[in-house]
């Protein structure tokens, strides 16, 4: 976060610590030690001006998000000394017009323009710059890395059936319009497909039991998402939170039939278009915080659940302004609301 605007960095300068420049915001150009061997994850993440940080012979390790959001980065060369790649280096790189590896690196490889490591088991790196609207992953393929595909133009990607997961950031602002998920898939990661506004009429087999924070926020063309249910004694989901935040076209949502002590996380349809919602008897807990803050188009809820121990965690229709419609079931014995639970719920009648 400094605001200096170049750095110059000494030939005794061996590593480069995680997340050392991250967010230098001014920075145009760093100068990079000769001697460099270490170049650590998230080191130069956010440099949204960086145009030039040149990577030298004897460089091993090459950080996961090393150079994440740097926009203005055109060039990027990899040098064959480079050893260790654990993700994406040039996550959300939109302006990358030109990527060459070494041709000496004996550690990975470039085919169709895309980066992998030697065997091709994993995706590391699908430039932002590669112009195809569809992507078979080769079948030799077993793992995404970390941000793979973030800030693709691709509109949609086939995924052989050995890939059992799908990582953090993987395709996070992308062009994805549609992702088939098949049913090997077990877990979705943070961010995975956070900010993809042209993604619709997603399925999530109920082999994806684990979905993380903010996996399809902000995805702004969202209306029509479906979990499927889950088998009597199968594994329940568990579900990030912030998960549909700011996915400003959905309007509805089944639950699925089981998730993990039935609790809705936090900030889940936040900033959602959601109209109207049921609260079913088998929740568990109503603690969780802001669940649908400022969803501005709620007009009516009902609350089946009842409790002697638990009560609406604060800001959960925070901002809620057309919601005039709250039934509770009788009998309630705690307080209703929580800190500002209602506040600005100007429709309230």
């Amino acid at each position: 976060g400094a605001g200096f605007e170049t750095i110059e960095l000494p030939s005794s300068i061996r590593h480069i610590g995680k997340a050392a420049f991250k967010d230098c915001v001014n920075l145009t150009k760093a100068n990079l030690s000769a001697e460099l061997l270490t170049l650590g994850d998230q080191a130069f993440c956010g440099c949204t001006k960086l145009e030039q940080a040149d990577m030298y012979f004897g460089l091993e390790y090459l950080g996961s998000q090393a150079f994440a959001y740097c926009t203005s980065l055109k060039n990027v060369y990899i040098p064959a000394t480079v050893e260790v790649m654990p993700g994406n280096p040039f996550q959300g790189c939109t302006g990358v017009e030109s990527f060459d590896l070494d041709t000496d690196n004996v550690d990975f490889t470039i085919a169709d323009g895309v980066l992998y490591d030697k065997l091709m088991y994993t995706l590391i790196y699908y430039p932002a710059s590669l112009s195809a609207e569809t992507f078979q992953i080769p079948n030799t393929v077993f793992e995404i890395g970390l941000g793979a595909f973030s800030g693709a133009k691709l509109k949609s990607v086939i995924m052989p059936e050995q890939i059992t997961a799908i990582p953090a950031y993987a395709f996070d602002h992308s062009g994805l319009e549609t992702i088939t998920l098949h049913r090997n898939i077990s877990s979705i990661g943070e961010h995975a497909f956070e900010g993809c506004a042209n993604l619709n009429n997603v399925v999530i087999p109920n082999t994806a039991t684990n979905i993380g924070n903010y996996a399809f926020a902000g995805c702004t063309g969202l209306s029509n998402f479906t979990f499927e249910n889950v088998a009597e004694g199968g594994t329940p989901y568990t579900l990030g939170t912030n998960l549909f935040d700011g996915c400003t076209a959905l309007t509805e949502m089944v639950m699925p039939n089981q998730m993990t002590n039935f609790t809705i996380p936090a900030y889940m349809f936040a900033n959602t278009a959601i109209t109207h919602a049921v609260i079913p008897a088998k929740f568990t807990s109503l603690n969780e915080e802001g669940v649908f803050y400022n969803c501005k188009q709620l007009e009516s809820v009902i609350i089946e659940y009842k409790s002697l121990s638990s009560y609406l965690g604060k800001w959960y229709f925070y901002g809620c302004s057309k919601l005039k419609e709250l039934t509770i079931p009788a009998g309630l014995d705690y307080p209703l609301g929580g800190y500002d639970s209602f506040a600005y719920c100007t429709a309230l009648e």
